[in-house]
């Protein structure tokens, strides 16, 4: 229960972070672009973008809480279908139509 507790609050951590715009640096495959790379990438819309599916997590993250009081198992169940589903709709997003181009 404390790690799960733990987990929603690194997650709700970087979710803030993320809003503000901040934070680019911990988005895989941003640091490993070249420095020409980089600067073709509007990074702040990136992590808002970013915030959206790492809050949609926080928040099935926190679909455990219930599960794990009341040792209900339909909690468990709707809160990994809600991170599959934000991370599988969030990765799809960000990854099509050249969203976060400057040119």
């Amino acid at each position: 229960m404390i790690v799960l507790i733990l987990v929603i609050l690194l997650f709700l951590g970087l979710t803030i972070v993320f809003a503000l715009g901040k934070g680019e640096m911990l988005i895989a495959g941003y640091n490993t672009a070249s420095k020409e790379e980089k600067e073709k990438v509007n990074t702040v819309r990136m992590c808002k973008d970013f915030s959206k599916m790492t809050g949609a997590i926080t928040l099935s993250l926190v679909l455990f809480l219930p599960g794990a009081l009341w040792n209900q198992e339909i909690y468990f169940i709707l809160g990994t279908a809600g991170i599959i589903l934000a991370t599988i709709i969030g990765l799809i997003y960000m990854n099509t139509g050249n969203r976060y181009d400057r040119t």
